[in-house]
């Protein structure tokens, strides 16, 4: 039984009467602003704010969120979308460093299990090397700092 049955059974109908109401009186609004501003006007209006809302949220979640480059593919992903990423070259390594908040434990063994089963090895208590490539997996406090590290 949905939420809406519920109060429905619980309030016999005047729950819903309040809801169309609302609705009603909002349309209502809507209908004379209409007539005061004319059609076309309104219409202008209403599609303006839908699309300025959509483009802002589209705006704010592309900027939020950012792509591992290419030449860290070999590396497994934490989690698919990632917002906090920065990225450092130098003559003797390339490294990519993730942060992400909200981790739990369970997440990181299972993350560390996946690296081990790849051929990770733990070389430190957050490090884990394969050949010339190494994962640093610092978890603090539901925080996790993660570092792709590529020697040259």
């Amino acid at each position: 039984m949905s939420l809406l049955e519920k109060y429905r059974k619980i309030y016999g109908g005047e729950f819903m009467g309040l809801f169309d109401s609302i609705k009603k009186f909002g349309e209502n609004i809507g209908k004379e602003i209409e007539k005061s501003v004319g059609q076309d006007a309104f219409k202008n209006i209403k599609d303006a704010v839908t699309n300025n809302a959509n483009a802002s949220n589209n705006q704010h979640s592309s900027q939020n969120t950012k792509e591992i480059p290419a030449e860290y593919s070999e590396f497994p992903k934490f989690r698919e979308v990632v917002t906090d990423l920065s990225t450092k070259e130098t003559n003797q390594y390339r490294r990519c460093t993730m942060n992400f908040e909200n981790v739990t434990e369970q997440e990181v063994s299972e993350y560390v299990i996946k690296i081990n089963s790849l051929g990770f090895v733990r070389g430190s208590k957050v490090r884990f090397d394969k050949g010339n490539t190494y994962i640093i997996v610092d978890n603090q406090y539901g925080d996790l700092n993660l570092v792709f590290h590529i020697k040259r």
